[in-house]
């Protein structure tokens, strides 16, 4: 899926809810947090943790596109072209991550967008499980 934004002032958040056979099952969001971009995973992270790599500038508030892709391994972000996140299910401490039907396999029907406090350029969602 690809989300652009146009802002991201402390507290603006945006994500997505996953829905498989008609049902939620999951969700990854960003959120920002003192001049800090971090996220969360549901079965996979405890709480809101720092991107590994930050984006740039993002007191300027320029527009950003985000991508974020999965296999039945990983989900990883990336903000205008590089690369913020690889999250290896594997490696979780929440062992419902690497176990999940959700996470590791391709149940995915349907994405839904969740923001806050952000301007929103549009998204496009595609698919997302690859070989």
């Amino acid at each position: 899926a690809v989300v652009s934004t146009q802002s991201t002032g402390t507290g603006s958040f945006f994500g997505f809810d996953m829905y498989g056979n008609r049902a939620w099952w999951g969700a990854v969001v960003v959120r920002f947090e003192d001049e800090m971009a971090r996220y969360y995973i549901t079965d996979c992270t405890f709480e809101f943790t720092d991107l590994p790599v930050q984006p740039e500038g993002l007191q300027a508030n320029p527009e950003r596109i985000w991508t974020f892709s999965k296999t039945a391994e990983s989900l990883t972000v990336s903000c205008n072209g590089v690369q913020l996140l690889e999250y290896e299910f594997s490696e979780s401490e929440d062992s419902e991550c690497a176990t999940s039907s959700s996470w590791s396999g391709s149940l995915q029907d349907e994405l839904g967008i969740r923001t806050g406090n952000i301007n929103l350029g549009g998204y496009r969602a595609k698919p997302m499980m690859s070989d």
